[in-house]
């Protein structure tokens, strides 16, 4: 079953359930209702569908959406009948697993030597996202043996990286709403709005199940603590991050959305909606890096007429 097949299922539950449940109470009505100007409303949002377009794709070789959520209060005033005018406030946190590969060359140039042949070396990489590039830096330990198989100058190595980013944003949208369906008990609306958002931070957490670790001819090598370097002796003993989102810390976007508003009595309701939206900026940009992000998502809405 599809995102669209099983929300839309879901909407037409909702309707049937609230006329179940209020088909008896004759105390609900919808012009006392509409002679409430003011509304206040919590919004709980789950980012159902997440991604992100760019001029270069890599990213999406590599980024796996995760659970991600938003949480706002929005106050509103209906002008009439069938249009209110909200605004408020929202969090929002993106959370994503991403799992790159980086390629780097082996060099002694500047390698410190606390021991014959251990030969330490710091490699500079850095790691394009669709929220900002991390400037990498790891240092890597390769403990030669002799035996013909060293690694020489200029050998080609991968740098793993497994980690989970997170995203924080704060947001002020400003939606207008419009019913064109109602009666006492439920109304359907449709919505429209835009949406400037203040990036927050970021993190990009390493120590995941996986971890960090160095890959080499796409195989992962370790140091045992009991029997020593592996055969090809090369492992990451510490790794460093900075990161850049291109001082692309204010956007914006546009919203679009389909809701059904269930009257609980004359002051309160319960609102479920259905959106889409996309960034009209990029959320990240450098140089000819640019990243769009899109979305569909399933809102909750619990509302006060006022």
């Amino acid at each position: 079953m599809s995102f669209y097949q099983k929300y839309i299922g879901t909407f037409c539950l909702l309707i049937c359930c609230n006329s179940n449940l209020y088909s008896q109470d004759q105390s609900i009505s919808i012009d006392t209702i509409n002679d409430k100007k003011w509304l206040i409303e919590i919004t709980a949002t789950y980012l159902a569908s997440f991604t992100t377009e760019s001029i270069i794709s890599v990213t999406k070789l590599y980024e796996t959406p995760k659970f991600s959520y938003s949480l706002g209060l929005l106050v509103g005033y209906r002008i009439n009948k069938t249009i209110a005018i909200k605004s408020g406030i929202t969090f929002t946190r993106i959370t994503q697993i991403i799992g790159p590969r980086l390629n780097i060359y082996y060099n002694e140039t500047g390698a410190r030597q606390p021991e014959p042949d251990v030969i330490i070396n710091t490699y500079n990489s850095n790691l394009n996202t669709s929220y900002g590039v991390y400037a990498l830096s790891s240092e890597i330990t390769n403990a030669k043996q002799g035996d013909g198989n060293d690694y020489i100058e200029g050998d080609p190595l991968t740098l793993g990286l497994h980690g989970k980013q997170i995203i924080d944003f704060f947001s002020i949208p400003i939606i207008a709403d419009y019913i064109f369906l109602e009666s006492d008990l439920f109304s359907i609306s449709g919505i429209v709005g835009i949406n400037p958002t203040y990036f927050v931070s970021t993190n990009l957490d390493t120590e995941s199940k996986r971890g960090l670790g160095v890959y080499v001819s796409d195989k992962r090598r370790n140091y045992n603590s009991n029997t020593g370097w592996d055969p090809l002796r090369i492992f990451t003993s510490d790794f460093q991050i900075e990161f850049n989102n291109g001082d692309r810390n204010i956007n914006i976007s546009y919203e679009l959305g389909l809701g059904i508003n269930m009257n609980l009595s004359n002051s309160l309701y319960l609102k479920t909606q259905i959106t889409y939206s996309k960034s009209i900026l990029p959320v990240f940009e450098i140089e000819d890096y640019a990243i769009f992000q899109k979305s569909f998502n399933f809102q909750l809405v619990f509302g006060f007429f006022l």
